[in-house]
Formats: structure tokens, C-alpha cells, sequence
């Protein structure tokens, strides 16, 4: 067979095709969309922990309460809060006689807590407090120096040496009532003598308002010593003051009185917030800072 020129091309063409698809080259390869989508790693980390959000006051308890109280309080409100959520408590801490006053003045208030049932009396006698009038804690007295002591104060009758400079609550507070009844008591003492509460009150030199005021002086060393609560020789004075102790035979107690005010008494809050106070959970707390339970 003759060729021609063009059929020679075209047959050339044909083998230089066949010899491509031989010689072992792959086509292009084709993927799916989901095939190209690249993989990202789970992340290896601690998952994070979120911080949670504060829930709101929608209710705020205003509670005026002795300034003994103020350590122990504040810890029961804050405990309070924690188990309400929503409910904050506002402190208002002074003397019970400056309270009571307070209140009979217009001061608003849901709870009221005295250290001594006197003033709690006087309160609900003047229409002040309502509902059940609740002991809940007791207390007693003890005698503070300043740390340096150099007055040498040792014991209780070392109050009526000459020169002694003390200083005491007033007669309406109910740490001054206490410490009167102390006095009293021991001047019928044989071992401190008829005239030891004269020769003590001649000693005096400054009635306090409130027990915050007594232990200040003390720690400032403006006086040889003070009668105060067990309670107040917190941790924070305990370097700057010591104590010495009053015979348990003469050492009155104090009794604690809470209740409702007049406008809180129709409030389930404060009716819970007294509650709270002389459950074992507050009473708890009581305890803690130096106070004894009460029989209920």
C-alpha cells in the first residue's frame, strides 16, 4: 500500500496517544467538597471554668445589733446571705441604749438585737419590737490592760488600788449594768471587802457608750484597765492588751434578746433572719467568737 504524506501524520498522531496512556502517569485526581475541608484537632487544654455571675440584691435586712455583736454578726450575715441568695444584710452596730434610741427616733430597721433583756423590755414597752423576744447568746465580763501594764494590774481587786485610772461603760449601757452587778457582788466579797466597789468607782475616770470604746482606750493606753466582754479580746487586740479574769462566782451573765422590729414584724425575711440567729448554724457561729448557747 502506497502511504501519502497526510495519512503517515495522522498515524503518527495515533501512536504518540497510545504510548501517553502507557507510560504509567496517573490522572489528576478528583476529591469531594467534603474530602478538602480540613480537620481541626479537638483542643488538648483543661476546658475553662466560668466564673458565676452574682445573683442580685432584690432585698436588703437592715439589723441593728449591740456592738459586742459586730465580729459574730457580721459572720452570721454574711453566712445569711450565702444560703438566700438575693437577700444582702445591712449592719448597724452601736450600744443597745443608743439603738433602742434610734429607733424610737424614726430609724428604720427590721431586727433588733440588745445585749441585755433591758433594753429589749424598754423597746417593746414603746411599741419598738414585736413578736417574740428571743434569747439567743450569753456572755460575760473580763478585765483588759494595756500590754505594758504598768499600773501592774494582776487581779480584780488590784482595781481599787489609789491612782488606778479605768475606765467602764455608762450605767444605761448594758456592759456598765453588768459591770455594776460585778461590783456589787464583790463588795459583799470577804475577799474584796465592803468598801471595794466605792474605791474602784473612785478609779473611774471615763464611761463609755459602748464596749468599742472601752477596748480603744485600753489598746491606746489612755487607761490602766477596762471591763469589757470576753468576746471583744478578738484576735486583732489580743497583741496589744491582757486580760485578767473575774471568778465565775462573780461574774454576772449577760443575755442576748433578739426580735422583729415593729414595721418587720409581718417580713418573713427578718422573722428568717431571727430564726437563722438561734439555729444551730448561727448558734454555731455564736460560739466561734467566744459567746455560750442559750437554753430555748
Amino acid at each position: 500500500m502506497k502511504y501519502t504524506p497526510l495519512l503517515l501524520a495522522v498515524m503518527a498522531i495515533g501512536l504518540l496517544t497510545a504510548c501517553g496512556a502507557d507510560d504509567g502517569a496517573s490522572p489528576t485526581p478528583t476529591t469531594s467538597s467534603a474530602q478538602q475541608t480540613p480537620t481541626v484537632a479537638p483542643p488538648t487544654g483543661p476546658t475553662p471554668t466560668r466564673t458565676p455571675v452574682s445573683v442580685p440584691i432584690t432585698r436588703e435586712l437592715t439589723v441593728f445589733a449591740a456592738s459586742s455583736l459586730t465580729g459574730a454578726f457580721t459572720q452570721i450575715g454574711e453566712d445569711y446571705g450565702a444560703s438566700n441568695p438575693g437577700i444582702g444584710v445591712r449592719f448597724n452596730f452601736a450600744g443597745s441604749q443608743e439603738l433602742r434610741t434610734q429607733l424610737a427616733n424614726g430609724a428604720e430597721a427590721d431586727v433588733f438585737a440588745s445585749a441585755d433583756a433591758s433594753q429589749m423590755d424598754a423597746a417593746a414597752a414603746s411599741g419598738l419590737v414585736a413578736g417574740i423576744r428571743r434569747p439567743f447568746a450569753h456572755n460575760r465580763l473580763v478585765i483588759i490592760v494595756p500590754k505594758a501594764n504598768e499600773a501592774d494590774v494582776q487581779s480584780p481587786q488590784d482595781l481599787a488600788k489609789p491612782g488606778i485610772k479605768i475606765i467602764v461603760g455608762g450605767d444605761n449601757v448594758p456592759v456598765g449594768r453588768y459591770t455594776g452587778q460585778f461590783l456589787d457582788d464583790a463588795s459583799s466579797d470577804v475577799s474584796f471587802g465592803a468598801g471595794y466597789k466605792d474605791a474602784v468607782l473612785a478609779n473611774v475616770v471615763s464611761q463609755a457608750s459602748n464596749v468599742k470604746e472601752i477596748v480603744s482606750a485600753v489598746q491606746l493606753d489612755e487607761v490602766d484597765a477596762g471591763i469589757v466582754y470576753i468576746t471583744d479580746v478578738s484576735d486583732d487586740i489580743s497583741n496589744d492588751v491582757t486580760t485578767v479574769e473575774i471568778p465565775d462566782a462573780l461574774n454576772p451573765i449577760a443575755e442576748y434578746v433578739i426580735a422583729t422590729t415593729y414595721t418587720g414584724f409581718a417580713d418573713q425575711v427578718a422573722i428568717d433572719f431571727v430564726e437563722y440567729v438561734a439555729s444551730g448554724q448561727g448558734q454555731e457561729t455564736l460560739a466561734a467568737f467566744g459567746f455560750t448557747k442559750v437554753d430555748q
